[in-house]
């Protein structure tokens, strides 16, 4: 598959790689052989357009690099993340501040050796953590696209995106409806079709729907909403790569709100003063304040191997039926776990799950899948065994 960044294969299979997770799972302990493309998290815009800030995280993509060049495996950066997109808006607005934006970018690919790209702002014209947003974001984006690609440094380059359920919001402040030139120049588009439901939401529900036809008036979105609105709005299908979780959401249920008769309720009333602890998170954790001055606090997220670790689900990922009870909710084809001692209900994927999406993809036509993060599934790679199937 090597070669320019023309050279499509028929079926992708990629993932971003969680860098701050360096220490303990350095990059030659990614699972390299089942991957395409394997895209390095984060590079965060800063105030000044000619630099790139790695958190840090300098020699572990030099060394990511390295180890995907010896594997057969693209590396690609991702610039911007859910608190790194703070200055995209700022720096695309002027020519000016897009020709030093590039250089920066390019200049990186360069140092580091790397393939491509991948653009996760979040979102043009429209609010995420605290970025700058403006009504001429998305055509600014494409102007510096188009330059990107004119570069003689930009001309080979795997270029990617990362992108909310909804296309890139126009100056009206509402989806796109064209943006077929953004599919003329991208390689890729990843539909971060997750956190759907979570803390901030009225009720409980699927994290990672894949449908949400059949959830009345609780639909927020899905996989197949957000394929369905990406290509009416020009982007070929063939470009889509559908973003898959190897994580989960967890929330506080009262016993009393969580059952429907013998079965789980996936829109269940959660209490929303009580957040339950995620993976790695002990009531003695001390939270700190993030990039854009929030107070950080229990997230509830836990991987797909932190369920297993902690008992929820067995090693075969499977839910363990002691621990928790257990419902594959058949309209978002996504399961749920619930454990009464602790009243904690969690939203996850699981190999089923998986296998519907890969089924999804295959039958639609997809580019591919990308999983929100490589560090997420089991050792054995049971939800990444699963969607390749």
């Amino acid at each position: 598959n090597g070669g320019s960044s023309t050279d499509h294969l028929e079926y992708v299979s990629a993932g971003w790689y969680p860098a701050w997770k360096s220490t303990e799972f350095p990059p030659s302990k990614i699972s390299w052989d089942m991957y395409d493309m394997v895209t390095f998290a984060f590079a965060l815009t800063t105030e000044d357009p000619s630099k790139l800030d790695l958190a840090g995280e300098d020699k572990t993509l030099t060394a990511f690099a390295t180890e995907a060049k010896s594997r057969g495996v693209k590396s690609l950066l991702s610039v911007g993340g859910w608190t790194g997109s703070m200055y995209f808006s700022t720096h695309m607005a002027t020519q000016k501040g897009r020709d030093t934006f590039r250089k920066a970018i390019t200049d990186m690919v360069t140092q580091y050796k790397l393939d491509g790209i991948d653009f996760d702002w979040e979102h043009p014209n429209q609010k995420g953590a605290c970025n700058a947003f403006a009504p001429q974001d998305t055509a600014n984006f494409l102007s510096f696209l188009k330059d990107l690609r004119a570069d003689p440094a930009g001309k080979d380059l795997v270029l990617t995106a990362a992108a909310s359920i909804s296309p890139f919001f126009d100056a009206n402040g509402v989806p796109s409806t064209n943006l077929a030139p953004f599919g003329e120049i991208f390689d890729y588009l990843a539909i971060m079709a997750y956190d759907i439901y979570g803390s901030w939401s009225p009720t409980t529900g699927p994290n990672a729907p894949l449908y949400s036809t059949c959830a009345g008036d609780k639909a927020v979105g899905s996989g197949e909403s957000s394929v369905k609105a990406w290509t009416a709005a020009g982007f070929p299908i063939k470009k889509l790569l559908l973003g898959v979780a190897a994580y989960g959401r967890s929330w506080h249920v009262d016993t009393a709100n969580a059952m429907t008769g013998n079965a789980l309720s996936p829109y269940a009333t959660f209490d929303a003063t009580i957040k339950p602890l995620g993976e790695g998170e002990t009531d003695s954790t001390v939270y700190g304040v993030d990039k854009c001055g929030e107070q950080e606090g229990p997230t509830g997220i836990w991987d797909f191997n932190g369920l297993i670790d902690a008992g929820w689900l067995m090693s075969d990922g499977e839910a363990s039926q002691s621990h928790a009870k257990y419902l594959f909710d058949d309209c978002s084809k996504t399961p749920f776990l619930y454990n009464e001692t602790s009243q904690t209900m969690v939203s996850y994927d699981n190999a089923e799950s998986f296998a519907e999406k890969g089924k999804f993809i295959y039958d639609n036509k997809l580019g591919g899948f990308a999983v929100w993060h490589i560090l997420g599934d089991s050792s054995d790679n049971i939800l990444l065994d699963s969607i390749h199937k």
